[in-house]
């Protein structure tokens, strides 16, 4: 495990420092004020963000064995595990897309760009019957679009800067930089129009919303 020393000095930190008290606040019993505890926050932070850099490419139970070794209960150690990994839903669906990549960069450059000319900044009927890549099962590969529609969405939503966007894809895909950067660059290529579809999707969601609530309204 690459991140096993600095998982078991944060666990220790924590416990030198907070006591039991970031095992109340992980296992939900505690629920303090950020403002008063900002420091106690941050370093709980970063233990969750090392532990769901292992989740990435080590066996769950591993990371389950590793931190009931390094003090962690059972209970807290299966709550923790279960929802860190809950977070990894996009980067274990595209495992495909890293699998391309490495064996051909080019070609993934391809499909993500053909996905968006064909799927998210326009749309094209049949489109998954007629993918660049035919080495696909097209159940997952709609799931993948899926993901790259709601990242797309998140992104256009909270006005992320390019940089910015580059940095989240790489975590949340695990695909390298040179990847990330050409994926961010046609979102930024697209922005406008992305823009205008994502307002369009939240007023046909909000309207929908308001035409159920009328009819549940006696």
């Amino acid at each position: 495990m690459k991140n096993a020393e600095l998982i078991a000095s944060q666990i220790q930190l924590l416990n030198k420092s907070f006591a039991e008290q970031w095992k109340e606040i992980l296992s939900g019993t505690s629920f303090p004020a950020y403002q008063e505890n900002k420091e106690l926050f941050f370093q709980l932070k970063l233990l969750i963000q090392a532990i769901r850099q292992e989740l990435k490419t080590e066996p769950v139970e591993d990371v389950r064995r590793f931190l009931r070794t390094a003090g962690i209960s059972d209970k807290l150690t299966d709550k923790l595990v279960k929802e860190i990994y809950d977070t990894l839903r996009i980067y274990t669906t595209v495992s495909y897309l890293r699998d391309l990549e490495k064996e051909n960069e080019k070609a993934l450059k391809l499909l993500l760009l053909s996905i968006y000319q064909n799927y998210i900044v326009r749309f094209e009927r049949g489109y998954l019957q007629n993918l660049p890549n035919q080495n696909y099962d097209t159940e997952l590969m709609s799931d993948i679009i899926d993901e790259i529609q709601s990242l797309t969405d998140f992104y256009v939503s909270r006005r992320f800067t390019l940089q910015e966007t580059i940095r989240d894809l790489a975590d949340e895909t695990g695909l390298s930089l040179e990847t990330c950067t050409y994926w961010a660059g046609i979102i930024e290529q697209n922005l406008t129009e992305l823009k205008m579809n994502y307002i369009m999707s939240e007023l046909t969601r909000i309207n929908r919303k308001l035409s159920e609530t009328s009819k549940d309204t006696p």
